[in-house]
């Protein structure tokens, strides 16, 4: 069976491949980053070296110009294999890379174009800062006061900032005060170096030990009027543009579960086929152990299903806010997240019961420190946590769109 997805284009193809080697590399000394719980940023310096960092900046600026999220998720997926921890801090990277080119496409500001030279040069590494304790994306705390001089002042803190300590930037998502964009959201890049920006690397995760997820606040960090900072709608508002951006910056979460998954099949399936017991014949010459491989090997099947066809969609819903962005309604819109929300809720619930049926049949040794089976069962579960919602809130949104009522979670 075909248990992942494949990229659609030549930059997807060759962006796979830079993966592929990467993964390749990571994959030996994965379990030793996990036992340490560190992040390493030399990490980060391998992969701006090899061009994968650059690889969703536009052709013109010298990066890969891969536009499809089709092919970001194949990358991120593969990655995801060797280290769920570090094809995360990847993720994190590429796809707000994504969302710049894609905002520099339609409006090629100077200050963009620079950002994303740097990216493409491998010079520049950006980390998202969107998570807050008790809020999610559509009402975060964090502040970007407008001042006297046409600069900027931000103010918050943000949890689960992945990949932190390698940062060159980061992305924060705001609500506005004062000003034109007054009451307004708003995704700010700060450089990591700037007076006021305090990176705490102190990630305690029970799953993705390695990634670096570490607290970042932001002090007074005052940010000159050339910033670049992308304006979104009303403050709380599920618009159009909020909605199919959050969906977009998280195909590639979604589709790290389905790699963990992916790696836990792949472990399970050489474990029967090759391990023998009492009788000195493989275990998967029992019909018992053979079962129980193929309701596995289903439901990873199911799994790959759900990450093509969200991957399609958002191509889709893509190409359409590029091409006629009025055929993005709201409604269109919430009908997309809809979708988005139920992809997601599918993947993680296969994924973690593609790893649990994965251990089963591993046996006692998969429920060892030492056993990657034993990573990939708390890694998979970090994907219920992320944004842009959490389970139950995931399933408000889905059955109020189904219901034509009001999805916003906190009504």
């Amino acid at each position: 069976m075909r248990l992942r997805p494949e990229p659609v284009s030549p930059a997807g193809a060759h962006a796979w491949e830079l993966a592929d080697e990467l993964a390749r590399s990571w994959a030996p000394s994965a379990a030793e980053r996990d036992r340490a719980g560190r992040f390493d940023p030399a990490l980060v310096q391998e992969i701006r070296r090899t061009g994968l960092a650059g690889c969703t900046a536009p052709a013109e600026l010298g990066g890969g110009g891969l536009d499809r999220l089709s092919d970001l998720m194949a990358v991120i997926h593969r990655l995801a294999v060797a280290d769920g921890s570090l094809a995360l801090v990847v993720q994190m990277h590429l796809s707000g890379v994504w969302g710049l080119a894609r905002a520099w496409r339609a409006d090629p500001d100077p200050q963009r174009g620079a950002f994303l030279t740097a990216v493409a040069a491998g010079r520049a590494w950006l980390c998202a800062a969107v998570t807050e304790a008790g809020t999610n994306f559509f009402h975060p705390r964090a502040v970007l006061r407008a001042g006297t001089d046409g600069g900027w002042v931000l103010e918050g803190t943000k949890i689960f900032a992945t990949g932190s300590p390698a940062a060159t930037h980061f992305s924060a998502n705001t609500r506005v005060e004062g000003g034109p964009l007054e009451g307004r959201l708003a995704q700010v890049v700060v450089p990591a170096d700037a007076d006021g920006v305090h990176i705490e690397d102190n990630w305690d995760g029970l799953g993705m030990r390695a990634s670096g997820s570490g607290m970042v606040r932001f002090a007074s960090v005052r940010l000159g009027p050339s910033s670049i900072v992308q304006p979104g709608g009303p403050y709380g508002a599920f618009t159009a543009g909020a909605l199919c951006g959050r969906a977009f910056g998280n195909v590639g979460n979604v589709t790290a579960m389905a790699g963990l998954a992916h790696a836990a099949e792949e472990l399970a399936r050489t474990r029967v086929t090759t391990r023998s017991r009492v009788d000195d014949a493989p275990l998967a010459r029992r019909a018992t152990v053979r079962q129980a491989l193929a309701e596995l090997q289903t439901d990873a099947f199911a799994l790959t299903a759900v990450v093509d066809r969200l991957g399609r969609r958002a191509d889709e819903v893509a190409d359409a806010l590029r091409d006629d962005p009025a055929s993005v309604d709201d409604a269109c819109a919430r009908e997309f997240m809809a979708e988005f929300q139920a992809a997601k809720l599918n993947v993680n619930r296969l994924a973690c019961r593609v790893v649990d049926a994965a251990l089963a049949l591993a046996g006692g040794s998969g429920y060892t420190g030492s056993d990657p089976l034993g990573r990939l069962a708390r890694d998979v579960r970090a994907g219920l946590f992320m944004q842009p919602f959490s389970p139950h809130e995931g399933l408000g949104f889905i059955g109020a769109v189904a219901a034509r009522v009001d999805p916003d979670v906190l009504a």
